[in-house]
């Protein structure tokens, strides 16, 4: 999950590659968007509380956009903008 937020720019292109790849609905970083990025933080910091393990770290770039007030669609924008 870190290892793809960091990727920046290349968002976009990573989530339509898991789409055709997978054959599924939606990429990862869309999926968050959907949830809302707030949720999947406390999710992601609830694991990490919980397990102690690194996997589940918060990164950065999930902070920042939380804190920013880009929480996804619900807030119109997140990792993609919505309208």
């Amino acid at each position: 999950s870190e290892q793809l937020l960091d990727f920046g720019s290349q968002k976009l292109l990573l989530g339509r590659l898991n789409v055709f790849q997978n054959k599924i609905i939606m990429g990862p970083l869309q999926l968050a968007d959907f949830i809302g990025l707030d949720t999947v933080l406390a999710i992601v910091e609830t694991l990490y509380e919980g397990y102690a393990d690194s996997k589940y770290r918060p990164c950065p770039l999930l902070r920042q956009y939380v804190k920013a007030g880009w929480l996804g669609k619900k807030s119109g924008r997140g990792f993609y903008q919505y309208e």
